[in-house]
Order: C-alpha cells, then structure tokens, then sequence
C-alpha cells in the first residue's frame, strides 16, 4: 500500500463528498473544540493579569467572568441569526463583503486568517504546558513538543473532516464529563466548608501586594479573559459541513458550544477564587497552570488528576482542529474571490483544502518559534483578530435586514434580529478597542500590522488576476495571417537518442531546423568527431528520403557560457527573422528512479527557465522527453571517442 494512503487514507473522488457531511454529535467536536479548549486558559488569562494585586484579584475574578459569558452570549445570539441568513457559510467575511463592501470585507478576512493562525500556535502551546504542569522535567522541550503536536494535527486533518471529527470526539466529551464533574464537586466542597474548602494539594504560593485595583488592571483582566471568545466563529464559517438541515444543525452546535463553555468557564473562576489558584509564568521553574492547581485542589494527584490531565492533553493538542476547518475554507473563499492564488481553491486526495492545511501550519510553526512556545507571550496576539471580525461581521448582519426586508417579514418578531445583530456589533466593537487599548504594548500591535499586511497581498494577487484576465481576453478570430511553420532551434550536446528523439519529432514541424552545440572547451579533434557522426546519422539519412536535414552550428565558448551563448543565438535569430515564430526544442532525460536526478546537472530546466523569462511571445519552448526506463539500452553510437561517452546530457 502506497505511504500515502497508510498516512492520508485513500483518494476520494468528488462524488464522496456527501459523505463527508457531518451532524451536531460529530459537530460538536469538529467545530467547537478550539471554542472548549480555550475554557481551559481563559480563567487562567484573567488571573495572569490580576496576581500583580495578590490576594484581592481573586475577588474581582467572578464579576469579570459573568461580564465574559454575557458578551459570550450576545455573540452567540448574533451567530444564531448568521447561520440562518447565510446557510451556504455566513463567515465574518462573506457578511462583510457583501453588506459592507470589499475592504471592511478583506479586513475581516485578514483578522480571521491571524486568528486561526493563533489559534494552532496558542493550542499546542498551552497543550505542552499542561503536560509540562504535571512533568515539570519536560520544560526545556516546550517547542519541539509543541512543533510535534503541530504535525499530528496536520496529518489527522489532511485524512479528511469526518475522520478528524470523529478522532476528536473522545477526547471533547471526555474532558467535559471529566471537567463538569470535578467543577460540581469542587463547588459541592466550597459549599460544605462555608466557603473555605480545603485543597487536597495545595495551590501555589500567592505573592503579597499592596497594589490596589484600578480600571487599567480590570480592563486587562477582561481584555486577556476575551480569549475563551475565540473559536466561537468557526461554526458559522462551517455550515456547509453539516448534514440538511444544515443551519439548524450548526444553530444547534453553537449553542452547544456556548452553554458548556459557560458553565465551564464560571465554574472555573468560582474555584479559583475558593481555593485561590494564582496564575504563574511558563518561564519559572515550578510552572503550573490554573486549571491544574485547581484540579489538584480538588481531588488531589491521584489517578482522577492524570486521567484528567491525559484528556486535558488530548483536547489541547487537538484543539487546533477549528483553525484547520476554518482557515482552509477561508483561504478557499479568498481564493474563489481572486484574492488569494487559485491553487488554495483545490481539493486534495481526501477532498480537504490540503494546500490551506500545509500554510496555516507553516505559519504556526513560525510563531511557535519565534516565541519559545510560551502561552503568556502569544496571548497578547490573541482575540484582536476574533473581536474585529465579531464587529464587522455583526453590523454587516444589520445592513443584511435592512438590504432583506422580506426575511424579516417571515419571522414572528421581525424587529428582534436586527437589534441583537446591533447589540452585538457595539458591545464586540467596545471589546475590539479595549483589546486593542490594554493589549497594544504587549503584542497587539504586530496585529496591527499583520491584518493590513494581509490586506495588500490581497489586493496586490487581485489586481494580478484582472490584469491577467484582461490580457488573455480574446474577442476576435484567429489570426490567419501568420500560419507559417516555426524556425526551430535545437540545442546538442553530443549525437545521442536523445538528440534523436528530439530532431526526429523537429523536421515533422518544421523544415527549417539547427541544430546548436556550444563547444566548451573541447578540441578540435572532438569538433570532428561530432560533425562526422551529424552527416553519418543526420544529413545522410534525412537527404536519402527528401528532407532537408537540420544544420549543425558550432559556436565557441571560451570561457564555458553555455546557456548564455543559447540565448544570444536566439535572440539573433529573432532579429535576423522579425515576425517569425521561433521554437526551442529542448530534449531532456528522465530517470527511472527520483534520486537518480541528483546526478545530473538539470540544465535543460535552466535552460527553459531563462527561454521563458525572455518574455517574448514569439519564442516557445518545446520539451522532448527522453525515458530512461531500466530495460533501455542506449543504441550504439559508432566509434565515438570515450571523451564523448558521458551521459550528461543538457
């Protein structure tokens, strides 16, 4: 069995795709794994934020979360209407584009492809550093675990989406049941000790300040809270996933989705401040994240610890899967659109976007490395993206209901969508500039910079295609006047049956055919041989049946300028031919075997190469295949001196 199907699966043919569909059990876990797994370090991300004020964070932390879980759910009533008015994939970027125009469009393109970039970066981060809260040993490998979680992910999205939504079931509902239960008993506990309840391991030494609380330090706390936000997108971006009724199915998922982030998220924060867990940096010696003290705390380092810890892994490791949903199909749309190349438009063997999937990797290994895999440091990136697309996605709906007044007329209450729809645009767009306010210093401005980038490549690749568009456009007939056959020009190294091959298939062409050899270096004697065996295998025999056989050129080279040589006789026979059609017939070997090209020099593809950077409509380039398969044996080439034995070709 080929590597490939052992590694991808088999090749899907296009008539597959049906099968593919998924429903909301499978959903579930495709869609919302980055929005779940982002509860495990959204607590977390709040309190990085308040242990600068000791003890009294913890007392702000639950109001910051219930302020969390409201913008949560305004999101998700805004999505809930998305979904149903664009049921073939209602992105931030498509209701922009169409609602808002094409730059507020891109823009939300940009901030969506960032986001899902980050969102694999910041997965297998925070993965390795819950492995690394409970093997404090393994701290100094956090990036190449990190670069090894990445290629996993790759690989099980590569095999297809229904393949990967069910490899992520397990470790999703386990990790909830798992968490849930931890949280209820925890909470049971807390209540039992009239709100002191004892950890069973102890949590983290709490540094003392006297730093008090202002509005700076809540707006961060929120603002590095936000992140649980992310992932919340990538439902809508992927109805057309889902089995019909594919909007109700995705309506059904989002709220999945967002009710057990809810539930997980508040009850984190309120055992945060129970057992008072402080966050801790990666980079110190006893690292250990929110979540694990809090488990820790509650049914201390027995087996429950690890099998929770083991799906906790597994969810983070996985957790990237949302972004290798979404930024393929994201790049497919840009791609559809003439914004990005058209290559990013086509299905590979298990009919997935494969080339998205092998950049959105490239990407995430980039930021991995460039930021020594630790969590603090990609957070502050983090959710800028997300939030501008919620705001523009959000008011790009209200201009939807205004633009579609008679989907409105269909509903019981047809004031309510474009009010939530509203709602949610102001309260995401005051997050996006809180975000951006409190988070600018610490890396929200390589955002800045980065989603602009996006959108000049953007226009740059558009402006591209139109101009390509416009110089291929043809509405007229063909031109009759210039039919005559091509003057052909092909290069030799040495009388072979690939020089044979390829004046055999020349004079049925044209009648007008040279031949070129560029003589680097060779003496005179070798000059002799070669013009000898020409009229012996070329003139002769061709002349025997009426055609004209092609002329033999030798041109000198000194100082071993072969393909510079080549091209300055072309271009003079261009100018000694105005008008006339000129063609390289270029004979190239190819090996049996694939590393057998590394014996070789490859300079027919130089050659090709520098013919076509000529730009020169009137010079085409011709390749003649010579197939060097096992059971070939080269014919004989006469008494040829052994100087010109050598299979080297061009």
């Amino acid at each position: 069995m080929p590597l490939g199907d052992i590694l991808l699966g088999r090749r899907l043919g296009n008539t597959e795709d049906h099968e593919q569909k998924i429903g909301p059990t499978t959903g579930f876990p495709l869609l919302g794994i980055d929005a779940l797994s982002s509860t495990a370090y959204g607590t977390e991300a709040a309190l990085f934020v308040l242990m600068w004020v000791g003890m009294v964070g913890f007392s702000v932390i639950m109001p910051i979360t219930w302020v969390i879980i409201a913008v949560m759910t305004i999101v998700m009533l805004s999505y809930l209407q998305t979904v149903v008015a664009y049921p073939n994939g209602g992105g931030s970027y498509t209701v922009a584009t169409e609602n808002l125009g094409r730059k507020p469009g891109l823009i939300a393109g940009s901030a969506l492809l960032l986001d899902y970039i980050l969102v694999v970066a910041i997965g297998s981060s925070a993965g390795v550093g819950a492995l690394v809260s409970a093997f404090p040993h393994l701290q100094p490998y956090l990036v190449p675990m990190s670069l090894a979680l990445v290629l996993m992910m790759t690989i099980i999205n590569l095999r297809g989406v229904k393949e990967s939504g069910a490899a992520f079931a397990v470790p999703v509902y386990g990790y909830i049941v798992i968490l849930l239960g931890i949280i209820a008993l925890g909470i049971f506990k807390t209540v039992q000790a009239g709100g002191n309840p004892v950890p069973l391991v102890p949590p983290e030494h709490i540094h003392e300040t006297t730093q008090t609380i202002g509005w700076l330090l809540l707006l961060k706390a929120f603002s590095n809270g936000c992140a649980a936000l992310t992932g919340i997108e990538a439902v809508a971006n992927g109805v057309p996933l889902f089995r019909d009724p594919a909007s109700k199915n995705a309506q059904r998922v989002l709220i999945m989705v967002v009710g057990v982030m809810a539930l997980i998220f508040a009850g984190l924060a309120f055992l945060a401040n129970a057992y008072k867990t402080p966050a801790m940096s990666a980079e110190e010696g006893n690292y250990r994240t929110v979540l694990s003290q809090i488990v820790a705390a509650v049914v201390g380092n027995g087996p429950a610890y690890y099998i929770f810890l083991f799906f906790l892994l597994a969810l983070m490791a996985l957790s990237a899967n949302t972004a290798y949903a979404g930024f393929p199909r994201m790049c497919r749309l840009l791609a559809r659109d003439d914004y990005l190349p058209h290559a990013f438009a086509a299905r590979g063997r298990r009919l997935v976007f494969h080339y998205g999937i092998w950049v959105l990797t490239g990407f995430a290994c980039l930021l991995i490395i460039a930021f020594g895999g630790l969590l603090e440091r990609l957070l502050p990136l983090y959710a800028v993206g997300v939030f501008v697309a919620f705001t523009l996605s959000q008011f790009g709906m209200v201009k939807h209901w205004k633009r579609h007044p008679e989907e409105l007329a269909q509903k019981k209450l047809p004031w309510l969508p474009p009010v939530i729809n509203f709602v949610g645009g102001v309260v995401t767009g005051v997050a996006t500039l809180v975000i951006l306010y409190t988070k600018f210093q610490q890396g929200a401005w390589l955002a800045l910079i980065m989603m602009p980038g996006f959108v000049v490549l953007f226009l740059a690749i558009k402006r591209h295609y139109i101009e390509v568009n416009r110089m291929t456009s043809a509405h007229h007939s063909i031109d009759t006047a210039n039919l005559e056959p091509p003057l052909i020009i092909v290069p030799v190294q040495r009388w072979s049956s690939m020089t044979e091959h390829a004046i055999q298939f020349s004079v049925t062409l044209s009648p007008d055919v040279e031949a070129i050899h560029i003589a680097d270096g060779e003496d005179d004697e070798s000059i002799m041989y070669l013009h000898r065996d020409w009229n012996q295998f070329v003139v002769e025999p061709l002349e025997a049946i009426g055609k004209r056989a092609p002329e033999l050129i030798i041109v000198p080279s000194p100082y071993r300028h072969i393909i510079r040589l080549i091209l300055d006789y072309v271009r003079a026979k261009r100018k000694t031919h105005p008008g006339r059609r000129i063609m390289v017939v270029v004979p190239e070997l190819v090996e049996a075997k694939w590393y057998q090209y590394f014996l070789h020099n490859q300079r027919a593809q130089a050659l090709k190469a520098a013919l076509l950077l000529q730009g020169q409509q009137d010079i085409m380039v011709l390749n003649v295949p010579w197939y060097m398969h096992p059971e070939r044996r080269a014919k004989e080439a006469g008494a040829a001196d052994s100087r010109r034995d050598r299979l080297t070709g061009l």
